[in-house]
């Protein structure tokens, strides 16, 4: 049985791709992996769609591409507030009692998948 391809969605931008991960993170957590394509820097999710049509799930990949191949692990997301601007950065470490900053792992991997594009 042939491994069918999974539908994608480019984001305008990594930082729309984190966006996307924090709103969803609080129900099943979040991370981002991160590899090269046509020997670009690629940051993406694999996400199913449930119950799509007779099939019991529509695979989909979202993607961003960037100039920056990272050597930290996490990106830090900071929320807008009334005085400051949302904003992300990456970062080696997590900060111990930070409750404005949220965390998302990076998983690097060294052969993506062919199913995922």
């Amino acid at each position: 049985m042939e491994v069918q391809k999974s539908k994608t969605v480019e984001m305008e931008s990594l930082f729309d791709l984190i966006r996307l991960i924090i709103s969803n993170s609080a129900q099943r957590g979040g991370f981002l992996y991160l590899g090269k394509k046509d020997g670009k820097n690629i940051f993406y999710i694999s996400h199913v769609v449930p119950s799509w049509y007779d099939l019991k799930g529509l695979p989909i990949v979202l993607y961003a591409y960037c100039d920056t191949y990272p050597e930290e692990t996490f990106i830090a997301y900071s929320r807008p507030t009334s005085t400051d601007e949302e904003s992300w950065k990456f970062v080696k470490f997590v900060k111990d009692n930070d409750t404005k900053t949220m965390y998302i792992p990076i998983v690097k991997v060294k052969n993506i998948p062919e199913f995922t594009f």
